[in-house]
C-alpha cells in the first residue's frame, strides 16, 4: 500500500473554486488546500474553511504565498516571467516581498484563527532566489512548526519531461537543503505537473501518478511522512472567464468525484491517511 496526499491549490480565487475544493474536502477525495488571502471573498470562503477544520482537525490548510496574480491591493505583484527575471538577476526589493508575505499571513490567521500548516506559492514562486530567503527568514522568526511545499523530487509526467523537470530545478533543490539546515518539513515527492490541456485525458494522468507512488520509503527524517503529494486545482464550473485554466479545473472536479477515481486508487492500493507529520526535533 502506498500513501498519497492531495492538495487543491488557489482557495478562494473564486467561489466556482472554492465550492469544489469544499466538496472534496468534506467528502474525503482530497486531504488538504492552500488559500490565496488576497481574494476580495476570502474572508466568506474562509469563514467555510475554518468550519470543516473545526470537524475534521486531519485536514491540511496552507497558506498559497502570492506575487503573480494580481488583486485590488498595493501589494507586490508581477507577471511570473518579470519576477523570474528579476529573482534570479536578485533586483526584488526584500521589503516589498516581507510587507506582502506578512499581509497574507495575518489575513489568513484573522479568518482561520490560527497559523497554516504548510505553505507553497502560487506558480512555486517561494522558491526562486530572494523570495525564498525572505519566506525562510520570515518563518524562522515566527518559530514555524509547520511544512514547506518543495519540488525537488517531482514525478514527470509524460509528455510534459521538460516542464516537470524544469520546475524542481527552479530553486527547488536549494529550498530543500536550507530547509533541512533549518529543519522546516517537507513533503519527500510531488507530482501534479501538466499543461491544463486535455489533449491527454486527466485521468490517465492521475493513473501515472498514482501508479509512482506504490513502494516507495523516505530515508530523510525532516520529510513529511506521506509517499506522494499530489498538486491540484479543481473547480465547479468555468464561469470565471478572466481564469485561463478554468475548464482544465472543472475537469480535475468531475474526475475527483468520479467513481473512476476511487477505482484508480483501489487499483494501485492507495490509501488515505491521517497527516502524519512530525514536529520538529521530535522522535
Amino acid at each position: 500500500m502506498s500513501n498519497v496526499f492531495f492538495c487543491a491549490d488557489d482557495f478562494a480565487l473564486n467561489t466556482p473554486i472554492s465550492q469544489a475544493i469544499l466538496h472534496l474536502l468534506k467528502s474525503g477525495r482530497i486531504q488538504a488546500t492552500s488559500c490565496m488571502t488576497q481574494a476580495p471573498d476570502w474572508e466568506i470562503h474562509g469563514a467555510k474553511l475554518r468550519e470543516i477544520k473545526s470537524t475534521h482537525p486531519q485536514t491540511q490548510v496552507g497558506l498559497h504565498f502570492n506575487l503573480t496574480h494580481q488583486f485590488s491591493d498595493d501589494m507586490l505583484y508581477r507577471p511570473l516571467g518579470n519576477l523570474m527575471l528579476s529573482a534570479w538577476l536578485r533586483m526584488l526589493s526584500v521589503a516589498e516581498i516581507q510587507k506582502t508575505l506578512s499581509y497574507q499571513w495575518q489575513k489568513f490567521i484573522d479568518v482561520m484563527g490560527r497559523t497554516p500548516d504548510f505553505i507553497d506559492g502560487h506558480q512555486h514562486i517561494h522558491q526562486f532566489p530572494i523570495i525564498r530567503d525572505v519566506l525562510l527568514t520570515f518563518l524562522t522568526n515566527k518559530g514555524y512548526s509547520g511544512w514547506i511545499r518543495n519540488l525537488r523530487h517531482t514525478v514527470v509526467t509524460p509528455k510534459f519531461y521538460i516542464k516537470s523537470k524544469s520546475l524542481s530545478l527552479l530553486g527547488a533543490p536549494v529550498l530543500a537543503e536550507e530547509c533541512n539546515e533549518l529543519h522546516f518539513r517537507q513533503n519527500e515527492r510531488f507530482a501534479g505537473i501538466y499543461d491544463f490541456t486535455n489533449a491527454t485525458p486527466y485521468s490517465e494522468l492521475m493513473q501515472h501518478w498514482l501508479s509512482r507512488a506504490k513502494s516507495h520509503h523516505s530515508n530523510t527524517s525532516n520529510d513529511v511522512q506521506h509517499s506522494l503529494l499530489i498538486m491540484c486545482h479543481p473547480s465547479v464550473d468555468a464561469t470565471d472567464t478572466t481564469d485561463p485554466i478554468a475548464q482544465a479545473r472543472v475537469r480535475e472536479y468531475n474526475y475527483f468525484k468520479s467513481d473512476q477515481f476511487g477505482q484508480d486508487c483501489a487499483d494501485r492500493y492507495i490509501v488515505f491517511t491521517q497527516f502524519a507529520a512530525k514536529r520538529p526535533g521530535e522522535l
